[in-house]
């Protein structure tokens, strides 16, 4: 979430009151149970369902080139059986409760969650707390989803878009050992069983994992179920956690060729502090760079595309872990047209940095900010996942706390987004070898 304090709401703990209509209690703080085993409990009564999430702090910020793809990896296989059940034992069960899942793995976590009706929850926990705990990564179900996992690296380096999203990241965050998460083919064909299951060993213990409940549930319930699940849970952490501090990029424009594109494919992006640097400092940047993002979105999208059509695609969103951030800026135009899209970007930026960002338009934007926030309330499943992760990342629920103004909206353009900084990967056509006819 980003722009909620729910603190004024009513009481997390208190019963269901079917007269007084939805309800929704305050973000609660993290209860901890004797193990160090975090949990959030958040009720929000005008769902129908819950949604269930562990995230683990483990990400691909954490490999080095040797084990890259090692989290996502184990994503894969933590749905491959544990001590108690099989993979299919554990299928049929959720098949028919009629609950989803799934999982996702980022730069600094990993993320296994569950959605369904609210009487569903007790074998959702039982569930993530099985594989959390009782993985067992079965040899022959390793060797057998190294082609799925090899064929999503193939995917990725394929895709023109990705690679040369990859491409940027490479460039903005160079002192990062390892910013792809799926990996590499080579790293996966070599990775053994009793090195992911050491990783798995080191790194999914009771001290490095937040559980999030959110949605429809009874509160007391919820908690004893977590507690009966993962309260036996003992395992000592031995991971290693990155430890980035910001430096600015290196300046400039890199171009790579590629076969399988008729037109240019652009990223354009700034590296920004990750919130462990900020946190304790400056409550304001985050917003203000948040807000930063849709005044950008908004100028690609009215004045490159559907006025000057200098682009046919075209967006910009941010990216911000404990570690390390950014903001990233997309477009897809011709050979003829990128130079000036750029610059027009460019004098847009030094535009909002000198001020010239109206109150009019701070204010649609942060209009649609709390309209996309809001729209996340009524999916359990996202706001599980997403409150998992703020309190994993930033130590709390939420981080963007401080109003935005033009004043804080310049200071950081000017610290952060100067074009001085901007980094740009472009993935052009390959140019045809001409062929004499002579």
């Amino acid at each position: 979430m980003s722009v909620y304090d729910y603190k004024s709401k009513s009481s997390l703990a208190g019963e269901e009151n079917s007269k007084s209509g939805p309800a929704l209690g305050p973000l609660s703080e993290p209860l901890l149970l004797e193990n160090n085993v975090q949990v959030l409990l958040n009720r929000f009564l005008g769902l129908h369902s819950f949604g269930a999430s562990v995230a683990v702090n483990y990400g691909s910020l954490f490999e080095v080139p040797a084990i890259n793809g090692s989290a996502h990896f184990l994503e894969h296989m933590l749905f491959k059986g544990t001590k108690k059940r099989t993979w299919k034992e554990e299928s049929a069960l959720v098949e028919s409760s009629g609950m989803e899942w799934n999982a996702t793995t980022t730069k600094e976590l990993t993320n296994f969650y569950f959605s369904g009706r609210p009487n569903t929850l007790p074998l959702a926990i039982d569930i993530l707390a099985d594989r959390i705990k009782n993985a067992t990564l079965p040899p022959d179900e390793l060797e057998s989803e190294r082609g799925p996992v090899t064929n999503e690296i193939r995917a990725d380096t394929d895709d023109p878009e990705w690679a040369a999203h990859i491409g940027l990241e490479k460039a903005l965050f160079s002192d990062v050992l390892c910013v792809d998460t799926v990996g590499t083919e080579d790293a996966m064909s070599k990775i053994s069983r009793d090195k992911l299951f050491d990783i798995y060993q080191r790194n999914y213990t009771p001290d490095n994992i937040i559980i999030s409940v959110y949605g429809k549930f009874s509160y007391e319930k919820a908690l004893n179920l977590v507690k009966e699940n993962f309260g036996d849970f003992d395992r000592q952490y031995g991971g290693m956690s990155p430890s980035l501090g910001f430096t600015y990029p290196k300046a400039g424009d890199h171009v790579s060729e590629s076969n399988g594109i008729t037109s240019p494919i652009s990223f354009m992006g700034f590296r920004l502090p990750g919130v462990r640097e900020i946190n304790d400092k400056d409550d304001s940047l985050w917003p203000s760079v948040e807000t930063l993002t849709y005044v950008l979105d908004d100028y690609t999208t009215d004045t490159l595309i559907n006025e000057l059509r200098l682009a046919t695609e075209a967006g910009v969103w941010t990216e911000y872990n404990k570690n390390l951030g950014g903001l990233f800026l997309y477009m897809r135009t011709n050979d003829s047209k990128l130079e000036s899209t750029r610059d027009l970007i460019v004098k847009k930026l030094d535009s909002i940095i000198l001020g010239e960002t109206s109150e009019e338009e701070l204010k649609a934007c942060t209009r649609r900010m709390n309209i996309h926030d809001e729209r996340h309330l009524d999916n359990s499943s996202r706001m599980a996942r997403a409150l998992a992760r703020n309190q994993m990342l930033y130590g709390r629920n939420s981080i963007l706390t401080s109003p935005v103004n033009r004043e804080s909206i310049m200071k950081y353009a000017e610290l952060y987004l100067n074009p001085k900084y901007l980094v740009s990967f472009s993935l052009v056509p390959k140019k045809q070898e001409q062929i004499s006819c002579s």
